[in-house]
């Protein structure tokens, strides 16, 4: 061959490449008559003979690389799989570590085996204490009996025997609180419930029977204490906001007393002895006003009273109602009679009102002039009596303190 045979023409290989492309060859010509070196896909460009695309190399390049992928895909989720299932079996085991470390709550009931009793010493103590216990039952029969001919001094006696070989009998303890809250004992009463309250502290019928024995032991305050102490724990109760009003009466804490009476009022306001405990407060509060609005509302239920009488005639009079207090003085008269009216008329709360025609002529009524006159002398000289003290000047008082120190 010679050189230029040799030699590869340019021109071919542009044809070749273009062929392979799937691109017209340069021998092909536009209508110019030029040559063009537009380049066409082997994807684009059909098969000869069926028509399908030629290049069946690409497509299984292609289905490779999708079969790749989707293992890959497959791999990743199993590996996601696998490490989830890892940290599920990681705290399992964990959680049977914390649970084999900590004792549960709640304890687990094991049988016990039963019990045998090989040695003589057990069995002979069983029997003692079923002795101890049919003794106690006879003796508490018989301490029945004995209360019941009266016998109080001996069955006091047995019921602190009893209670020296067991002090939580109950039904003794319940029994010898009845004895001394009869003979007026109350320390020991109140000893006996506190001991019954340590075997049963939520009995609020042994709470109540504890502040009536304070109450009937006089010390008021621990009963307003006792009242606190149980509504800590417990609703209202009408028996135990009773105890606590006459306590606060007696305390002279009216301001309170009158919120507790107007408690069981709203519990019950038909009870007439709770209107007049709220009187009472009212005039030492020097309420009037209202107190009298009270008397006239428990009049109906009342008025069999002389005392109601009484309080309502000096109401009367703090308000400065003559007419209206000789008017309920002269029912008083007419009910329980001159006797039982008289001695209220020396009571000083009527000075006030002595030199009123009205009242002295009621006065004179009731208990003729001789009454009147005495009764007029004894506000003169308790008039006398009230002397007001000399006040003392300041320059008084600093000689007083110079002559003291000279």
């Amino acid at each position: 061959m010679s050189r230029d045979s040799n030699k590869k023409d340019p021109y071919l290989k542009a044809d070749l490449l273009g062929s392979f492309y799937g691109g017209k060859s340069n021998n092909e010509t536009d209508e110019s008559g030029y040559a063009t070196s537009k380049k066409i896909d082997s994807i684009d460009r059909k098969h000869a003979k069926d028509g399908k695309l030629a290049n069946q190399k690409r497509d299984v390049s292609a289905l490779i690389y999708i079969l790749r992928l989707s293992v890959i895909i497959l791999l990743i989720l199993v590996a996601f799989f696998l490490l989830y299932q890892g940290i599920s079996l990681y705290q399992s085991r964990l959680l049977i570590e914390q649970k084999a470390q900590v004792p549960p709550a709640v304890m687990v009931e094991k049988h016990a085996a039963p019990a045998q009793f090989d040695q003589e010493d057990d069995v002979l103590f069983f029997e003692q204490q079923c002795e101890k216990w049919q003794q106690e039952v006879l003796e508490i029969r018989s301490i029945e009996g004995l209360l019941k001919r009266n016998n109080i001094e001996l069955a006091l006696e047995k019921c602190n025997q009893l209670l020296t070989e067991n002090p939580a009998n109950e039904r003794v303890l319940r029994m010898i609180t009845d004895i001394y809250q009869d003979m007026g004992r109350n320390v020991e009463a109140i000893n006996s419930i506190i001991r019954l309250l340590n075997i049963d502290n939520t009995n609020d019928e042994l709470k109540i029977r504890l502040m009536n024995a304070v109450f009937a032991h006089e010390d008021y305050q621990a009963v307003i204490q006792l009242s606190d102490w149980y509504y800590s724990a417990s609703t209202f109760n009408p028996k135990i906001h009773r105890l606590l009003l006459d306590s606060q009466m007696e305390l002279e804490k009216f301001e309170e007393a009158l919120i507790s009476a107007d408690r069981l009022l709203k519990e019950n306001e038909q009870n007439v002895e709770i209107y007049n405990q709220k009187i009472l407060a009212l005039m030492e509060l020097e309420r009037y006003g209202e107190a009298m609005k009270l008397f006239e509302k428990v009049y109906e239920q009342r008025y069999r009273d002389a005392a109601f009488y009484r309080e309502y005639a000096i109401c009367c009079v703090r308000l400065g109602q003559v007419k209206k207090s000789v008017e309920v003085l002269g029912k008083a008269v007419n009910i329980f009679g001159r006797g039982a009216v008289i001695p209220w008329l020396s009571d000083p709360v009527y000075d006030v009102q002595r030199k009123d025609t009205f009242f002295n002529t009621f006065v004179v009524r009731v208990g003729g002039e001789a009454v009147a006159r005495n009764m007029q002398d004894v506000m003169m000289k308790r008039q006398e009596q009230t002397v007001e003290m000399p006040t003392l000047s300041l320059d008084r008082v600093q000689e007083n303190i110079l002559i003291k120190e000279d």
